[in-house]
């Protein structure tokens, strides 16, 4: 009877364990931020090419930009959306001689809300370029 319940018990440990560590692997994830900052601290996020900027105004317009580096990458075709949760409130779709910056009012971009862009640019030397994980809250 005790060998049973042993049995039963480690048993129990393991797929505790099991789910443990496969929910561990499903929420902590390298593409959500554990926490997202403030729009109001004009947060940047710097990848191997350049960097992306956002920002809030003392409106409550969020704002946003970036910059390649070097600068002589920025000319090309930028596809950015812009993202209020998991909603595109923006966007461009255009070639560019620098990098593009841009602003949503405090109506889309409430307080609370989750914002983010997404920027692919083919540079007029034929690279591609894709923006890092980024985002704040207004």
């Amino acid at each position: 009877m005790r060998v049973k319940r042993l049995a039963v018990s480690l048993a129990a440990l393991f797929l505790t364990l099991a789910a443990t560590l496969v929910g561990s692997a499903g929420t902590a994830s390298a593409i959500v931020p554990v926490s997202t900052p403030s729009c109001k601290n004009n947060p940047s996020f710097p990848g191997d090419s350049g960097v992306i900027r956002l920002g809030e105004t003392a409106q409550g317009t969020f704002v946003w930009t970036g910059a390649m580096t070097p600068v002589s990458r920025e000319p090309g075709f930028y596809k950015i959306s812009v993202y209020g949760g998991k909603r595109v409130l923006d966007g461009k779709n255009a070639h560019y001689p620098y990098f593009p910056h841009g602003s949503l009012p405090a109506k889309l971009a409430f307080p609370g809300r989750r914002m983010s862009i997404s920027v692919t640019l083919t540079s007029d030397s034929g690279s591609v370029y894709h923006s890092v994980q980024n985002g704040c809250v207004m």
